[in-house]
């Protein structure tokens, strides 16, 4: 019977160690993908909103703009009968206006307001976060844009520059709308801020502000809105065409 003999391979080792690696690369660049990957693209999308910053316009001046807002102009009797309201005509903007200081403002107004445009204007800073990502999450299960997060403040900066900020839906503009109007905010206190809101604010029928609003619609002065007038004008924000009490 022949003895059995045992074959020892010198490299044996060597061809080993391949085999044991060359399946393990393709899962380590794997996870090397998924770890730099957000890395990448946050350095991306740092370089691209600086680019943007550095494009944004001035900070508007709302005390300026309170001192020279068009507004409706009157025309009086000699024993101070109104006799006319004439509208302010400003290239293609026709309307009516009526200056308020912010503490005229009914608190009932107030309240309509920040429940339909920025519940937690008090608290933030130009840009509420929160508000973002709830539409971002909504946007996102719906496959389109169905709501927005833009807040008092960059409403007022969309509106007082709207050919520097842009009216198109896209990244750039909300971006930018955002920075400005956290600039905005380090440079005019809360008040200030919502006085220019109240003032400025499109409701449709001609009318700019709550003042005006309150007249076209109900012909009555602020201090006399019901809860659910004063409701109607704060829903007129989002679409005063569309929602137009007289006509819907």
């Amino acid at each position: 019977m022949t003895p059995r003999r045992r074959v020892v391979v010198g490299n044996r080792g060597r061809g080993s160690a391949l085999g044991r690696w060359w399946w393990r690369l393709p899962i380590m660049l794997v996870i090397w993908s998924l770890w730099s990957a957000p890395i990448v693209g946050s350095l991306v999308a740092l370089r691209v909103v600086r680019g943007w910053a550095r494009e944004l316009p001035p900070v508007p001046d709302l005390r300026a703009w309170q001192a020279t807002a068009p507004r409706t102009s009157r025309v009086y009797a000699a024993d101070g009968t109104v006799l006319s309201e004439l509208p302010f005509a400003v290239g293609r903007e026709v309307g009516r206006r009526e200056l308020v200081a912010l503490p005229d403002v009914p608190p009932l107004v107030q309240n309509a307001l920040l429940a339909a445009e920025d519940i937690r204007y008090w608290e933030h800073a130009g840009v509420d976060l929160r508000a973002v990502a709830r539409a971002a999450w909504a946007n996102y299960q719906a496959g389109r844009v169905v709501e927005g997060a833009s807040t008092i403040t960059q409403q007022v900066a969309r509106n007082l520059l709207p050919e520097e900020i842009g009216t198109t839906r896209s990244a750039r503009r909300k971006v930018r709308e955002g920075l400005l109007a956290a600039l905005i905010e380090r440079r005019f206190d809360k008040a200030e801020i919502f006085e220019a809101y109240v003032n400025f604010v499109f409701l449709g029928n001609n009318a700019y502000g709550v003042v005006a609003g309150a007249r076209a619609y109900f012909d009555k002065p602020l201090a006399q809105l019901s809860p659910a007038e004063a409701a109607t004008l704060a829903g007129l924000i989002q679409a005063p065409g569309r929602l137009h009490p007289t006509r819907n």
